[in-house]
């Protein structure tokens, strides 16, 4: 081999290896955003998990009284209506996503 060819070999290998060296901290770094990106995402799946499990208890809570009251005192069938719509649009907003 001649000095040219020495000289165009030694600079590819290091811009080779530059490269992958660059290449790798890409990687890394794309890796370790992906892995936050996912801890967020389990956080915030394990907040809206919460957030329904507490509103359905809730409603649960608010329908079993209804039921109590009911088996109270003698109802009207419009009442009972009146009271069951309200409870259908109460769940019907609920169940509507919130602009968090």
């Amino acid at each position: 081999m001649n000095d040219l060819e020495v000289e165009v070999d030694e600079k590819f290998e290091a811009i080779s290896l530059s490269s992958s060296a660059k290449y790798k901290k890409l990687a890394a770094d794309f890796q370790n955003q992906l892995c936050s990106v996912q801890k967020e995402l389990a956080e915030l799946v394990e907040r809206t998990q919460s957030e329904s499990r507490e509103r359905d208890d809730s409603l649960r809570e608010e329908f079993l009284n209804l039921i109590a009251s009911l088996e109270s005192k003698k109802t009207s069938r419009q009442e009972l209506g009146q009271m069951l719509v309200d409870l259908g649009i109460r769940l019907g907003n609920d169940s509507e996503p919130s602009s968090s």
